[in-house]
C-alpha cells in the first residue's frame, strides 16, 4: 500500500523539486532586481528540506544502515564527482585567464573535502553536503524518538541556528554545520506536515490555497523586509524568516499537487525535478560559464538595465537547457560507474 502510494505522490513532488531547481539557477543569475534575489532566496533552500522530510515519510526508511549507505550513494558520492568535474573547470578557467595559482588550487582542493563556506576553503556544493547531515540527524529524531521530543529538539535546532549565525555571523564550520540544525527543523516540518498532504483536495481548493499562501507569503516579505540566505548568514527575525519561507514553500507544494492533478503531464519539469541533486551540481560551471561571457559582452549599464534582466532570463533558459543534457549523459553514462556501496 505504502509503494503504491509513493508512485502515486512522486510526480507532484517531482514537479515542486523542479519548480525549486529552476529558483536556484535563476538565483545564480547575476543582472536582474535585488528584490528578485531576496523573493527568490527567502525560501527556495528551506523547501528543498521540506520536500526532504515529505519524501523521507513517505518512503518509510526505518533501518538506520540502510538509510545511511542509500544517502551516502544519493547525495555524498555524486557531490564528490560533481565537485570534482569543477575542481578541472577551474583549473582550465585559470589557465584561460592566466590567473593559475597552485596555493588557490590547493586551497580550493581542500575546499571541496572541508566546504567551510566564505573562506579559502569553500566547495561549491555545500546545500549537498548540509543536506546529507542534516538528514541523518532527522532520520534519527524521527524514527527513534516520539513525537514531543521531536518538537523540542526541532525548535531547539532553529533556535540554535539562529543564534550562532547572528552572533557569529564570521565563523562558518566544516560542512556548514552551523547552518544544519535549520535545516533538521524544515526536514521535521515537511515530515510532519506529508500525513496532511496525504488527504486527498480537489483541483480549486489546491489552487485557491495556493494563491492564498503566496499572497500571505508576499504580505509577511514586504512587511518585513526579509532578506534571508542559509549559506552566507543573512537571518532576520526568526519568526518572520521562518513563517515567509513556509509560506511559499506551501504554495510551490500546492501548486505541483495542483500539476499533478490535471490531464496534462509536464515531463519537462517532471525531469528536471527527478534530476535536481544533478541539476544543482553541473548548474555551479554552466551559470558561471555564461555569467563570465555576458560580463565580457555587455556594458554593466546595459546589465543593470530592462535589457540585463532579460539576458539573465535567456541565460537561465541556455543554462537549463544545458544541465537537461548533461543530466542525459549523466544518468545514461557516468552514474553506473560512479563507486558506490553495496546495500
Amino acid at each position: 500500500m505504502i509503494d503504491k502510494q509513493n508512485i502515486e505522490r512522486k510526480k507532484e513532488f517531482d514537479y515542486a523539486r523542479g519548480i525549486a531547481i529552476c529558483l536556484v539557477v535563476l538565483g545564480h543569475m547575476t543582472t536582474y532586481p535585488r528584490i528578485a534575489r531576496q523573493f527568490i532566496y527567502s525560501f527556495h533552500m528551506p523547501l528543498f528540506f521540506i520536500l526532504s522530510g515529505i519524501t523521507f515519510s513517505l518512503s518509510q526508511e526505518n533501518n538506520t544502515s540502510i538509510f545511511l549507505k542509500k544517502r551516502i550513494n544519493s547525495i555524498i558520492i555524486p557531490a564528490y564527482f560533481f565537485e570534482l568535474v569543477m575542481y578541472i573547470w577551474q583549473i582550465v578557467k585559470n589557465c584561460f585567464e592566466h590567473t593559475y595559482s597552485r596555493i588557490s588550487l590547493i586551497r580550493r582542493f581542500f575546499g571541496i573535502v572541508l566546504q567551510i563556506g566564505y573562506s579559502d576553503y569553500t566547495g561549491s556544493l555545500w546545500f549537498l553536503f548540509t543536506l546529507f547531515l542534516a538528514l541523518m540527524i532527522a532520520h534519527f529524531i524521527l524514527v527513534k524518538q516520539k513525537r514531543n521530543f521531536q518538537i523540542v529538539f526541532a525548535f531547539i535546532c532553529l533556535v540554535s541556528s539562529y543564534l550562532f549565525c547572528n552572533y557569529y555571523n564570521d565563523v562558518y564550520l566544516v560542512w556548514h554545520f552551523e547552518v544544519v540544525p535549520l535545516a533538521v527543523f524544515y526536514i521535521c516540518f515537511g515530515y510532519w506536515i506529508s500525513k496532511i498532504l496525504k488527504k486527498k483536495l480537489s483541483r480549486l481548493t489546491l489552487f485557491n490555497s495556493t494563491l492564498v499562501f503566496l499572497g500571505l507569503g508576499f504580505v509577511m516579505f514586504f512587511s518585513f523586509d526579509i532578506n534571508f540566505a542559509f549559506d552566507s548568514h543573512s537571518f532576520g527575525n526568526v519568526f518572520t524568516d521562518v513563517a515567509t519561507a513556509i509560506l511559499f514553500s506551501a504554495a510551490i507544494i500546492c501548486f505541483s499537487m495542483f500539476l499533478s492533478q490535471g490531464n496534462k503531464t509536464y515531463k519537462i519539469l517532471e525531469f528536471i525535478g527527478k534530476n535536481s541533486m544533478s541539476i544543482y551540481g553541473i548548474q555551479a560551471i554552466m551559470v558561471g560559464i555564461l555569467n563570465t561571457i555576458i560580463w565580457h559582452l555587455f556594458d554593466e549599464k546595459v546589465l543593470y538595465s530592462g535589457r540585463g534582466y532579460l539576458i539573465s532570463l535567456v541565460s537561465f533558459v541556455i543554462s537549463m537547457i544545458a544541465d537537461c543534457l548533461f543530466c542525459h549523459i549523466y544518468n545514461k553514462y557516468i552514474k553506473k560507474h560512479l563507486p558506490l556501496i553495496k546495500s
